[in-house]
């Protein structure tokens, strides 16, 4: 965590800086909820596992699996915007958990569970397109850090199968970057209705276990929409 601590520290000098670099502008924060697609990036394990279970199958006949899904998650984001006249620099803080809507497959008699959640931090600059009085629309991009945690749990593995154990987990730092596109609509003389939509790009980082077990991938490659209330100040 010391390694997150500084990146995160990094980020913030610069933001921060950005915001004193002007005398006048727009200060926003404000929170968003939203949908992460695949939960993050659990489609190239579960992709790995299910496949593994096939080929289980196949050397095994009449074993019945049932394959797990990756689907989205919910994401919670926290904001913090600058806007100086037509340039925009963001920051922001987001968790992201499949903990209510675990992944679950099948082996034979052995149930198969994956729960995985992260928190990142984006930080990016763009361009600030203004619409009409009430609206405005942006585009940006920049680099984002990761800290995510994968576990997979098992009822009754079989000791022929590739992942024997009955618990894994997996932990690790991921380093990105990202694009997005979003609008403000002015609600009242201090608050905004904000949507935006992000997309995620992440090398995947192979990490071993907790319990030196296994080694699996883990990255940050995919989409996420969120919608939320700003406060902005004019300063």
């Amino acid at each position: 965590m010391k390694k997150a601590f500084i990146i995160i520290s990094i980020f913030a000098v610069i933001f921060f800086s950005l915001l004193n670099g002007w005398s006048a502008g727009i200060f926003s924060t404000g929170i968003g909820i939203g949908v992460s697609g695949d939960t993050g990036g659990l489609d190239s394990t579960v992709s790995s596992i299910n496949s593994e279970m096939r080929k289980f199958q196949i050397a095994n006949p009449g074993t019945s699996v049932t394959e797990i899904e990756a689907l989205y998650s919910p994401v919670i984001a926290l904001n913090f915007s600058y806007i100086y006249n037509y340039s925009i620099f963001k920051a922001g803080w987001e968790y992201s958990g499949n903990y209510f809507f675990k992944r679950s497959g099948s082996l034979g008699d052995n149930d198969i569970e994956i729960s995985y959640s992260r928190f990142t931090f984006p930080v990016s600059a763009g361009l600030l397109i203004p619409y009409d009085r009430k609206s405005r629309f942006y585009f940006a991009g920049g680099i984002n850090y990761t800290y995510a945690e994968m576990g997979i749990k098992q009822s009754d593995p079989d000791p022929a199968w590739i992942l024997p154990d009955k618990k894994y987990t997996f932990a690790g730092d991921i380093l990105g970057f990202h694009v997005k596109a979003g609008g403000e609509v002015l609600l009242s003389r201090n608050y905004t209705f904000l949507f935006e939509v992000t997309r995620f790009f992440g090398k995947e980082d192979k990490v071993e276990s907790e319990e030196e077990n296994a080694r699996f991938p883990l990255r940050l490659n995919t989409f996420q929409f969120t919608a939320g209330i700003n406060y902005t100040v004019d300063i």
